[in-house]
């Protein structure tokens, strides 16, 4: 009987394993960003660049030889991130720059803080996010998922529009990069009052909607423009994203973290977005695994999306048009 348990237990765990390793390498098969395109007297931003995708991006860009503004909430982290890059690449061009997402006027004063320094944007990665369980709302009274996520990346953007604008070309336009999700899938369309109230039972898909019709209406007004805007979804990543959730121990992230991707295999996605040549002049797509992929039928409608900029321009109190 004893050895029976033994034996049952070693194929649970070789059963286990197996099906981690499957995961990971057919279900979660990691893309590659082939592209060698360099990057050399671009100017980059990127939001959250102090961890996880972000930094993974901040130092890919820079090792293309961008100059590279880290948009972060906490300096001191930031500053880490900064130093780790540098000690692989000693030539890395990184600026530190101050933003915190739970406020619009921490948004505005990142992006004066950008424009005293630069009058051309090259590319926007709008990398930022979290998730979290518990109702709660931003410094100006929005639901945070919405507020945080895709609001305050909104008005970042609207800001440096001038700079955006100034930096591309016919020939090469400039990049608007917003990290979405597959998790808009099932969301629902918008339900501003339920989230606001703490009511919504995924607000954080709700949010990851919200960059999707953001893109693609603001692809429609740019038509005509140097500037091309695109939403994607990273894959499913092990990164410090849950520490927004609850804390939870080691042991049982292990599982985890052998089915899903690494932030190095995650950021492949905006990584291809922000540089591939065959992506020149594509704008208002949803990209998954460096491809073009499908969304939710909500994250379709017009009529949303325009609700939304509406919303948007409302709280931020920003003119309709650009």
């Amino acid at each position: 009987m004893f050895g029976l348990s033994i034996l049952s237990a070693v194929a649970i765990t070789i059963g286990s394993f197996t099906l981690f390793i499957f995961l990971r390498q057919v279900v979660f098969k990691p893309a590659v960003c082939k592209s060698k395109r360099r990057l050399n007297g671009k100017v980059v931003l990127i939001t959250g660049a102090n961890t996880g995708l972000g930094k993974v991006t901040a130092e890919e860009l820079a090792a293309r030889g961008a100059t590279v503004y880290m948009a972060c909430r906490n300096m001191e982290k930031a500053e880490q991130a900064r130093q780790d890059i540098l000690s692989k690449n000693p030539e890395a061009k990184l600026i530190l720059i101050k933003i915190d997402l739970n406020s619009l006027q921490s948004v505005k004063a990142c992006a004066e803080e950008f424009m005293k320094e630069n009058s051309s944007l090259d590319i926007l990665v709008a990398n930022a996010g979290f998730g979290a369980f518990q109702h709660n709302l931003t410094e100006d009274d929005i639901e945070w998922h919405l507020g945080c996520n895709h609001l305050s990346h909104f008005y970042l953007i609207r800001l440096l529009l001038p700079c955006l604008r100034k930096a591309g070309t016919e020939s090469l336009k400039s990049r608007i990069v917003v990290v979405s999700s597959k998790a808009h899938w099932g969301s629902g369309n918008l339900d501003y009052d339920s989230l606001q109230r703490g009511k919504h039972w995924h607000a954080y898909g709700q949010s990851k909607l919200a960059n999707i019709l953001f893109c693609r209406h603001l692809s429609k007004l740019l038509v005509g423009e140097n500037i091309t805007v695109n939403s994607l979804h990273p894959g499913v990543i092990f990164t410090d994203f849950p520490r927004h959730i609850m804390p939870v121990p080691k042991i049982f992230l292990a599982p985890f973290k052998l089915m899903t991707l690494t932030p190095l295999q995650g950021a492949q996605t905006q990584i291809w977005a922000a540089v591939d040549e065959s992506l020149e002049g594509v704008s208002g797509k949803f990209f998954a695994g460096c491809a073009e992929a499908s969304t939710s039928s909500c994250a379709k409608n017009e009529e949303e999306a325009e609700k939304l900029w509406r919303w948007s321009c409302s709280k931020t109190r920003l003119p309709l048009d650009l």
